[in-house]
């Protein structure tokens, strides 16, 4: 079926020219299901939150099908685009898609991602431009914030919704050549007025969720970090390469709405390579965490200005080569720990305090950690070759990196330090 060919039977551009909302449940128990369309809007589509069953542009109940979509446009719509249901290997290719909305996650309807894919999809998925408009009164008040939780004055907490997920994916896809904007509205000025803003945390949900393959190639991403409690939730094997945060150092303002996670990695067998790409001046950007199992991979990557240091938990494998961590916050800028083996070769480390909010001196302040600028803890096997420590003007005395409690081996080679760092190294004793 087409949507461009005037003789078919079933016509997708009179459809929605006259109703609502067009709602194609496919079927088809015997053979593979094939469907293509071309050229075509979706306009207006909006479901009642009381319906109890999912509510789908598209929802595919074939066991298997070749979907085959060129020049889509979809806006103003709360409702589910593409609901995969197969119970057999099916081909999905989706190119040339723009989504604008304003749709708000709910909890009662979690799995409703607006493109959701199954463990038998295989998808492609190229030059999708994801627009979204978030209006701050979604936003209530929460509790009063004062002084001792450092952030130096009196304010009140506000939580936010979320976005509705745009991806929820279960088999294997890859996306090329992805924009995705934001458009605050009803925004007030959050350091003027005393407030800061957080999203719900919504647990194993995300903007972009992934549970099976997912690889995105060339992403960018205009600030502000709007995107959810989670913008990525991964819990099966992410890779993530040229991914770019549209950042203004100079205009940054930790206030506002931003998300908690960019990056929230979990479980025994999830595993996550992020190469190329440039992750600045989010809240805390990524955070993997598995049961000793599990696997970090980062290349030529960035990481500046964050609010907490990148955090690794409970990994089989952590190995960052050829990156670049700078900032200035109260728990340092890399934790690593309980992993099996960690490797960190050719990385940048740097103490860059410029843009400090709140009137704070980082001179009078010093360093605001209690340990170290990184941290190893409990993990088997470490090694740091050809490192660059390089700039601390806050604290030349601070330790740039502390290892505690190393079960077998901790080998460094090639480092280079400033004047008066020390490395402090705590091996757990023998018995």
């Amino acid at each position: 079926m087409s949507a461009n060919d005037e003789n078919d039977e079933l016509s997708l551009r009179e459809l929605l020219s006259n109703i609502l909302c067009f709602y194609c449940f496919l079927t088809q128990d015997l053979y593979e299901t094939q469907l293509t369309i071309t050229d075509t809007t979706f306009d207006r589509i909006h479901c009642k939150t009381s319906r109890k069953r999912r509510c789908s542009v598209f929802r595919d109940n074939t066991n298997s099908s070749t979907i085959e979509m060129e020049s889509i446009s979809l806006s103003d719509t709360d409702a589910v685009f593409y609901d995969s249901n197969h119970s057999e290997e099916s081909v999905i290719s989706i190119n040339n898609l723009s989504v604008e909305t304003e749709a708000l996650y709910d909890l009662e309807d979690a799995d409703d991602a607006m493109l959701y894919f199954n463990e038998n999809d295989q998808v492609q998925l190229n030059q999708l431009r994801f627009n979204y408009s978030y209006n701050m009164a979604s936003c209530n008040y929460s509790h009063d914030i004062d002084s001792s939780d450092s952030i130096g004055y009196d304010a009140e907490m506000y939580q936010c919704r979320n976005p509705q997920t745009l991806i929820s994916n279960h088999g294997e896809i890859t996306i090329t050549d992805f924009q995705i904007n934001s458009d605050i509205t009803n925004g007030v000025n959050a350091f003027a007025n005393r407030r800061q803003y957080r999203f719900n945390d919504i647990g194993d949900h995300g903007f972009i969720e992934n549970h099976g393959v997912m690889n995105i190639d060339k992403l960018r991403v205009n600030d502000p970090y709007s995107w959810g409690y989670h913008m990525f939730y991964n819990d099966g094997n992410l890779t993530l390469n040229e991914v770019v945060f549209d950042f203004d150092k100079d205009s940054f303002d930790a206030n506002p709405l931003r998300s908690r996670n960019v990056i929230r990695s979990e479980g025994s067998r999830s595993s996550l390579n992020i190469t190329n790409s440039e992750f600045d001046g989010g809240d805390r950007c990524l955070s993997a965490r598995g049961d000793r199992g599990g696997r970090l991979n980062v290349h030529n990557s960035s990481f500046r200005y964050l609010s907490y240091p990148i955090n690794i938990h409970k990994l089989d494998n952590v190995h960052i080569e050829d990156s670049t961590f700078v900032g200035y916050n109260e728990d340092g800028l890399l934790q690593i720990s309980n992993v099996s083996n960690v490797s960190l070769e050719g990385n940048t480390f740097e103490i860059d305090a410029d843009g400090v909010l709140y009137d704070i001196n980082p001179n009078e302040v010093g360093l605001p950690f209690d340990d170290s600028i990184s941290s190893i803890k409990q993990c088997d096997d470490v090694e740091l070759v050809d490192n660059q420590f390089v700039n601390n003007p806050i604290d030349t005395d601070a330790p740039w990196v502390s290892l505690d409690d190393i079960e077998n081996t901790a080998c460094f080679s090639g480092n280079k330090l400033s004047l008066n760092i020390l490395i402090i190294l705590h091996f757990p004793p023998k018995s």
